[in-house]
């Protein structure tokens, strides 16, 4: 069974954004997600 995975673009933000205490973190989470079903990314407004 496939499951969508939302991402917050805060988890971006560590990820793609300057280096960080969470940045290591957030991308591996990413990682796992990417094989489970579609990753879907929350905008923040």
């Amino acid at each position: 069974m496939k499951i969508s995975t939302l991402i917050d673009t805060n988890v971006l933000i560590d990820v793609w954004g300057p280096t960080g205490p969470l940045k290591k973190w957030s991308a591996s989470k990413i990682t796992l997600c990417r094989g489970d079903g579609a990753l879907v990314v929350n905008a923040i407004v």
